[in-house]
Parts: structure tokens; C-alpha cells; sequence
């Protein structure tokens, strides 16, 4: 029964692990690529506004 407690616990580490390093990924790197593409209604909002 720990065994099995322990084996779960690890997998859910290592899950909430992979997701902090791929959000981290996208802030620090692919977040530019989102905000300056041309599809992303914010930039037409700021367009029509001026």
C-alpha cells in the first residue's frame, strides 16, 4: 500500500513538473510569437482605437 501511495505521488510530481517547465517555456519564449501575430484581436483593437 505505500509502495503504491509513493509510485502515485511521483507520477503527479512529475506531471505538475513537466507542466511548470512548459509554461515557463511559453512565457520565456513563445509568448512574443502570440502577442505579435497578426490573428490576435488585441492588435486590431489597439489598431481601430487610434
Amino acid at each position: 500500500m505505500r509502495s503504491n501511495i509513493k509510485k502515485v505521488f511521483w507520477f503527479y510530481f512529475i506531471l505538475f513538473l513537466i507542466l511548470i517547465i512548459y509554461l515557463l517555456y511559453f512565457t520565456f519564449f513563445e509568448s512574443k510569437k502570440i502577442i505579435y501575430n497578426e490573428y490576435n484581436p488585441r492588435i486590431q483593437y489597439i489598431e481601430n482605437k487610434k
